[in-house]
């Protein structure tokens, strides 16, 4: 449970930054490639630590692919191969990342904040049920009561009145839900048949993908930046790569099922509290709600 409030912390702090930065004329794209290219440095900076044995040669290509029906059957991947299966989901994971974040930005400035992240984070429901579905990760009749509150109070938080009104659903909605939920549940995947001690080396793929894209991008879209930018960008790419690795730890020890909407649940609760105490916002009237609904599937859930 202890990393479930990690992932939760981590991921409030990366608000933050975002909250204070709101408002101000500076370079989102730069930000966003210097976040994903310190997410890599700090990723890098575990691996070392950690002292791992990374083959990419000849031999771990050929140990992957003779071990992917053992795997399938429901085995882990030997220290050999689990290089080359990182380095494969963590590429098509870091291309989710990106999408994801383009479909975001373009969601908010076309229909809003509030439908944007209600479908970023409605992706959840995808590892949910393929997690039941594929690894038999069923919870309890009780527990069934949490998730069904926590997805709730997910999308009534996320959710505005006025735009709900006049809301048809777009390509880019729905590039937030499939990218959202792909991504998590490839985290999942790599936590199931991986090794977890090589979840930094996983990380440093999937955001090294993710940079390289974004880098392309930035400087296919010129604009100048500053000191702002770049500490910005630092600092959410600390807490970004925290996040990932928090939230992997805690599949490892809970069921996907638990782990999603405990952590969106969380999220919730502690970005409102922030916004409260630190931030001085008034809570509306259905965030009230959200959060109210979103403490029980806690209470519930652990």
């Amino acid at each position: 449970m202890i990393y479930i409030l990690l992932t939760v912390l981590a991921s409030t702090a990366m608000a933050a930054i975002f909250k204070i930065t709101e408002g101000k004329d500076l370079n989102r794209n730069f930000i966003t490639s210097v976040n994903y290219l310190a997410a890599v440095f700090v990723s890098f900076a575990f691996v070392i630590r950690a002292n791992l044995e990374i083959n990419l040669g000849i031999d771990a290509f050929q140990s992957f692919f003779s071990e992917l029906s053992m795997v399938l059957q429901g085995g882990i991947f030997s220290t050999l191969s689990i290089s080359i299966y990182a380095l494969l989901l963590g590429a098509f994971a870091g291309i989710l990342y990106f999408v994801g974040l383009i479909a975001m930005q373009i969601s908010v400035r076309n229909y809003g904040a509030g439908i944007s992240g209600m479908f970023s984070r409605a992706g959840m429901i995808i590892p949910i049920l393929l997690s039941i579905v594929l690894w038999s990760e069923i919870p309890s009749p009780f527990q069934w009561i949490g998730i069904f509150l926590a997805i709730v109070g997910v999308l009534v938080a996320n959710l505005q009145p006025e735009a709900a009104k006049k809301f048809t659903i777009r390509l880019t909605l729905m590039l937030q839900f499939i990218t959202g939920g792909l991504s998590a549940l490839i985290s999942k995947t790599f936590q199931i048949y991986g090794i977890i001690e090589y979840r930094n080396f996983f990380l440093l793929i999937v955001f090294g993908s993710a940079f390289i894209i974004s880098a392309i991008y930035t400087y296919k879209t010129p604009k100048t930046w500053g000191k702002a930018e770049l500490i910005a960008g630092i600092l959410v790419g600390v807490f970004n790569q925290l996040t990932a690795t928090f939230l992997l730890l805690a599949l490892n020890s809970l069921p996907a099922p638990i782990v999603y909407p405990m952590t969106s649940a969380g999220s919730i609760i502690f970005v409102n509290i922030m916004g409260i105490a630190i931030f001085k916002e008034k809570i509306k009237k259905h965030e009230l709600i959200a959060i109210g609904l979103t403490i029980i599937a806690v209470i519930i859930l652990s």
